[in-house]
């Protein structure tokens, strides 16, 4: 993870891939994800908003204890959705966000002045042809164009292997 507590004063996370009660692979990343981070800012200057399904706002509120400033938010927007992508600047620029965190491929518009940190966690969708049930490779076309935009767009992209990191380098 890179350090940015140096020019970093408002971090606003995107954890609604993570549901809290049933935690998998992309879930238990994130959960753990957000608890680093509320261990690492300085609760005095640094402000931590999540932003997370409407049920699951007290999950996230205990698992990122210790920020003075944390703010949860709950939504119930659907993930994906044309309704998501056009509310999630909204809630950016609500946060005042330095850092703006979304942990999927189909990174919403950033607001200008905002840092995107995007998320990759593996390239199934653009390599497994039996990963979409219809319309295969619309699909799978659609999905290399948001990546390949989630890319060009983010200051940052996490992954959770080096394998990954490098074919983010080697296709973007």
């Amino acid at each position: 993870m890179v350090d940015l507590r140096c020019r970093v004063r408002r971090y606003s996370f995107d954890v609604r891939f993570a549901r809290p009660h049933a935690l998998d692979g992309v879930g238990r990343f994130l959960w753990s994800a957000a608890g680093a981070l509320s261990q690492v800012l300085d609760a005095d200057q640094e402000r931590l908003s999540l932003l997370c399904h409407e049920d699951d706002v007290d999950r996230w509120q205990a698992q990122c204890t210790g920020v003075a400033g944390l703010v949860v938010h709950g939504t119930d927007l659907p993930i994906a959705s044309l309704a998501q992508h056009a509310a999630w600047p909204r809630w950016v620029v609500a946060t005042e966000a330095d850092v703006a965190h979304y942990a999927q491929y189909d990174l919403p518009p950033v607001p200008e002045g905002v840092a995107a940190v995007s998320t990759v966690y593996d390239f199934t969708p653009l390599d497994d042809p039996r990963y979409f049930r219809t319309k295969r490779g619309m699909k799978r076309l659609a999905a290399a164009a948001l990546l390949a935009s989630a890319s060009a767009r983010s200051s940052h992209i996490t992954t959770l292997s080096h394998s990954v990191a490098e074919q983010i380098v080697r296709r973007f």
